[in-house]
């Protein structure tokens, strides 16, 4: 009986470790929008306080999401591209326009 518990012990460990080191790691929505309000002062020196982001985006190259501030004149929209994609942390193409305009198309830059 002992044994039998113990085996099991080890396939339920054994089955933890695998799911979590399988599973997808999503973008953390505050450091999203800290580089989005980071890129917005470094460009216009608007620093915008009200960066919204949404939270479960998978970190995965070519993933898109949609920020929201209020700019200067009314609301704005921050259209990220994930570039590149390592564990929860990524990289972006980045555009911001009124939100009342159209979206941008992003593409990753080819090299």
């Amino acid at each position: 009986m002992f044994r039998l518990a113990r085996w099991l012990a080890v396939i339920a460990c054994f089955a933890f470790l695998v799911s979590a080191c399988g599973g997808q790691r999503s973008l953390d929505p505050a450091a999203t929008a800290k580089y989005v309000g980071d890129v917005v002062f470094q460009k216009t020196g608007f620093a915008p306080v009200d960066i919204r982001c949404p939270s479960g985006i998978p970190a995965t190259a070519g993933g898109r999401l949609r920020c929201h501030f209020t700019g200067p004149e009314g609301p704005y929209t921050a259209y990220l591209l994930i570039v590149k994609a390592q564990g929860p942390r990524a990289a972006f193409q980045l555009e911001t326009q009124p939100s009342n305009w159209p979206p941008p198309a992003l593409a990753a830059s080819r090299k």
